[in-house]
């Protein structure tokens, strides 16, 4: 990779966040690259739901957050944004059947957690944004306060890339992989 390579976006982690973010940017017309530190896309999600996948809850609604908890304002550009009905609409686009199990819980038909990854990677990544694993993020690069790219090493090598925005999508340390 060059120095002079240059994106609309890179999205820093390969989870569930990482692929619909970039996913979403791609399928606007946005060059995107993905950076993962792992060794391979969505592996949280390959153990989430004991290895079965728990998408999403189905008691929840786009208005369940205004309804329940009226202080939440920081959640509402987040859940105005994307929720539940939009990540089954992309499954739905990859012919993934779910179902709702006890407790509102929704998983796929198969049982298998990667059936989802699978699918959020076609829709997202596969044809139209450049992921590269094994690269760990040092530095968000900028100038002044603006974002310019990011320093990574993969390898053992040190890299730069630049792009107009940045999103940090790198989960949480829940579980040791």
């Amino acid at each position: 990779m060059s120095n002079e390579e240059k994106y609309d976006l890179i999205v820093i982690g390969a989870g569930a966040a990482g692929i619909i973010a970039a996913g979403t940017a791609a399928n606007k017309g946005a060059k995107v690259l993905v950076l993962e530190k792992m060794r391979s896309a969505g592996r949280k999600m390959l153990i989430s739901g004991k290895g079965r996948c728990n998408i999403t809850n189905d008691s929840y609604t786009s208005n369940h957050f205004k309804q329940h908890h009226p202080k939440s304002k920081y959640l509402k550009n987040a859940f105005n944004s994307f929720f539940k009905e939009d990540i089954l609409k992309i499954l739905d686009s990859q012919n993934v059947e779910y179902k709702t199990e006890r407790g509102d819980r929704v998983f796929p038909v198969s049982d298998k957690s990667k059936d989802v990854l699978d699918a959020l990677l076609r829709w997202g990544i596969y044809k139209k944004v450049k992921l590269e694993t094994h690269s760990d993020v040092k530095k968000i690069i900028t100038k002044g306060n603006k974002v310019q790219g990011v320093e990574y090493e993969q390898e053992g090598r040190r890299k730069q890339v630049f792009a107009d925005s940045v999103i940090i999508a790198t989960g949480g340390k829940s579980y040791p992989l």
